[in-house]
């Protein structure tokens, strides 16, 4: 019984130390020179740029942070919406500046309020607090791993002033479907690394399943 005991323990240390050293890091950026179409003053100079790591929380492997940073060389950021997966509800944090408000739903141009969105899109909607960020920094916090997604900005002060212009941006691979493919560096297709649909197990789930499964083939063994 004792063997079987300290089988468990060595197992389950064995699953901690690869859940902690399983740390992981994928990085990306478009740009309105390679993957971003914009309007007016975002037509050049615009980008969004992403980290996605599941060592959040000073250094601990768990959840994912997914930290974006939105730059123009002119005209604030009013909001910006990155894709979510349907299910995506509350499984979702922002952490932000002070000030900032987000909510999650399907958005499309309700009100004129998402002028050129090219299509319905479920998200998470990010205001800045104020309309003259020209750069922007947010982190989703999600147990959901990265897979490939849109996104969509709009400027803080569209259709006002002198010119009268709406100014807004998204990924040039918005109307294409979403790339299947592993996450990694960089961006596939003209699309940003997003949350998931599916929900990965934290390190301390992942040592209770092993210790149960030793737990269970002991009792099958001293069963035959």
């Amino acid at each position: 019984m004792k063997k079987i005991f300290l089988s468990a323990c060595v197992a389950a240390l064995l699953l901690f130390n690869i859940s902690a050293a399983s740390a992981i890091t994928y990085t990306g950026s478009l740009s309105s020179s390679d993957g971003i179409y914009g309007t007016a003053d975002w037509a050049s100079g615009a980008s969004l740029s992403w980290s996605v790591t599941n060592e959040y929380n000073k250094g601990s492997v768990g959840k994912w942070a997914y930290t974006y940073t939105w730059t123009a060389s002119r005209k604030g950021l009013s909001h910006i919406i990155i894709e979510l997966s349907p299910d995506v509800k509350n499984q979702v944090y922002v952490t932000a500046a002070s000030g900032t408000k987000w909510q999650i739903k399907e958005w499309f141009d309700q009100g004129n309020s998402n002028p050129g969105i090219p299509g319905p899109l479920w998200g998470v909607k990010v205001d800045t607090p104020s309309g003259d960020w020209v750069t922007f920094a947010f982190t989703l916090i999600s147990d959901r791993a990265p897979v490939w997604g849109d996104f969509y900005a709009k400027d803080g002060v569209s259709g006002e002033g002198k010119d009268k212009l709406d100014v807004y941006a998204y990924n040039q691979g918005f109307l294409d479907p979403d790339p299947t493919d592993a996450p990694g560096n960089g961006s596939i297709r003209y699309h940003i690394l997003r949350p998931d649909t599916v929900g990965v197990p934290e390190p301390m789930t992942m040592i209770l399943l092993g210790v149960g499964l030793l737990g269970l083939g002991a009792a099958t063994r001293r069963k035959s």
